[in-house]
């Protein structure tokens, strides 16, 4: 069972970015005042207060008392890791962060706030991969442009992931194609339930379904998805191709444009979505043509959001506890904190949830 979690405040990321400027000593002693904080974090006076507060609390900070400056106070290290040391942690994402989905975001939030507990800090690199349309020398030029003792790659390509296990800068691939790299690497384990979802459809009598995925998964030489996917076609007698995996600009346009070509024609008994934002565009482009879900079009998303389960009917999708994940993350980035190397893949399983979004393929 994944454990709610809060989303970050204003507040919150205020502390945050004081607490990072303070742990890699760009805060140091006497800091400036709330006039001051607002205008350089951009945030109300009411908003650096609370964010004050939180610090205090924490003993990031310490107050000397009515109309005296605060002061500093986190050290440097943590005493009860000996040798240790404080990482400043990068995140290079697949998509942008605020495209992912609900429950990978609260993830996301809660790595770092556990991540910051253990002295370290986690930021977000400027660019998304996909913004960098995957281009590895575009990727190295962005990893060197940027100041961190670790990464963790989001979704990464195979290429990515091979630079990064050579590159001298600990990394640690979260998702993504690394499997054999030596790289450490976790996640859950989506294949699997992945094979289970399409055997159902294809034990519904669906051949015409279409698996509309970002670029780095529709590489058939490299994406596990791809070969499931052409193996089950394969096993009703039906050669998969780009119909199956179609390419497309991955826009709302893009996808809207993607959605209004294949309907036109053979139109899709089923569509496997990556993204809860990809399945958004997929079912309001349905209702405006009258489509309804398992009726006339079978539906499955790979990503999880909270709200899966209220659409009616509930939307087929995968389960899982995001914990263990996070904490061999934490693991991970410890041991690199006291130089011991660490390329250790452990991934976690997934629960194939068919909801009520299946139905037998209907011929038109």
């Amino acid at each position: 069972m994944i454990t709610p979690l809060r989303r970050m405040t204003a507040s919150d990321q205020v502390a945050s970015h004081l607490r990072d400027r303070i742990l890699h000593g760009n805060l140091a002693g006497p800091i400036p005042g709330v006039m001051a904080l607002s205008r350089d974090c951009d945030a109300s006076p009411v908003t650096v207060r609370a964010a004050l507060r939180q610090l205090e609390a924490e003993g990031w900070i310490r107050s000397a008392g009515p109309g005296k400056p605060r002061t500093t106070a986190a050290p440097s290290t943590d005493a009860s890791r000996p040798n240790s040391r404080s990482l400043r942690i990068m995140v290079l994402p697949g998509e942008r962060v605020e495209d992912e989905d609900g429950v990978f975001q609260q993830t996301l939030i809660q790595l770092r706030n556990r991540l910051e507990a253990d002295g370290h800090s986690l930021s977000f690199a400027p660019k998304s991969q996909s913004r960098l349309h995957y281009d590895l020398d575009r990727v190295r030029r962005l990893v060197s442009s940027c100041e961190a003792d670790a990464w963790i790659v989001i979704g990464g390509s195979r290429d990515v992931l091979s630079w990064f296990a050579e590159h001298g800068t600990p990394a640690l691939a979260l998702g993504g194609l690394s499997a054999g790299l030596p790289l450490a690497a976790t996640g859950m384990e989506t294949v699997d339930p992945f094979r289970k979802a399409v055997q159902r459809l294809t034990s519904l009598g669906h051949r015409r379904i279409i698996f509309i995925a970002p670029a780095v998964l529709r590489d058939a030489a490299t994406s596990p998805y791809i070969a499931v996917l052409h193996r089950e076609l394969a096993a009703c007698g039906i050669t998969a191709g780009e119909y199956h995996t179609p390419a497309f600009d991955e826009t709302p346009a893009g996808l809207h444009a993607l959605l209004a070509a294949n309907f036109r024609l053979t139109p899709p008994t089923a569509v496997i979505v990556t993204y809860t934002t990809w399945l958004v565009s997929l079912l309001s482009f349905m209702a405006v043509r009258n489509l309804q879900v398992a009726l006339d079009v079978s539906v499955l998303c790979l990503g999880r959001d909270f709200w899966l389960p209220w659409h009616q009917p509930p939307i087929a999708h995968f389960s899982g506890d995001d914990s263990r994940m996070i904490q061999h993350i934490l693991r991970w980035a410890n041991h690199i904190a006291r130089a011991q190397e660490d390329t250790r893949q452990v991934r976690f399983p997934l629960e194939f949830i068919e909801g009520e979004s299946f139905g037998p393929a209907r011929t038109r």
